[in-house]
């Protein structure tokens, strides 16, 4: 049956499988990576664009800019349900927001099938290797930026009970903080 669709045959379905599989797995891991690299560049962005205020001015931008990284962190690494858009309201909108997004699967779908074909059984097996070991960074570096950010939530609570003056410095070196740290491009 997979000769008849055009599949190699020496390709077993549990590689085919992993394949999918661990493709499905970057993709989600990276979607999280770079959501989670997103709040750190606003961050960045936010803590740059204060840099020569006041410092009694200065200190209420980083309250101000923490919390709100803080509260992103939260929303992203929070699981959702699924996303409610204008769109998917009453019982025609929902059922063409569920066609486009089957139509979008699909045609991914095909897609993968036709780049696995090709693929003889060396290939895939570097292809799997190759997949792994990005799956296997991609998870590094999400949660070296999840320790990044709960760090930051820990060490911002910590600093309530010191003095206005220690505190400052503190929250200005919790910023820094997140704001240096690098994961390598995946």
């Amino acid at each position: 049956m997979l000769k008849a669709l055009g599949f190699k045959k020496d390709i077993p379905e549990e590689q085919r499988d992993k394949y999918k599989e661990l493709k499905c797995a970057c993709g989600k891991w990276q979607s999280d990576v770079d959501a989670l690299r997103t709040v750190s560049e606003e961050l960045r962005t936010a803590y740059e664009t204060h840099k020569g205020d006041c410092a009694l001015g200065r200190y209420e931008a980083l309250k101000v800019m923490i919390k709100e990284a803080r509260s992103r962190y939260q929303k992203v690494t929070e699981k959702k349900g699924p996303e409610v858009t204008p769109g998917s309201r009453g019982k025609l909108g929902g059922l063409l927001q569920g066609l486009k997004a089957f139509a979008a699967q699909s045609s991914d779908t095909a897609e993968e099938e036709g780049t696995i074909a090709n693929m003889s059984r060396k290939e895939m097996t570097a292809e799997l290797d190759r997949l792994k070991e990005l799956l296997d960074k991609t998870k590094r570096a999400c949660r070296l930026l999840k320790d990044t950010f709960d760090k930051l939530d820990n060490d911002y609570e910590n600093s309530k009970r010191q003095l206005p003056h220690q505190r400052y410095y503190t929250m200005k070196d919790m910023v820094k903080v997140v704001i240096r740290t690098k994961t390598r491009s995946i």
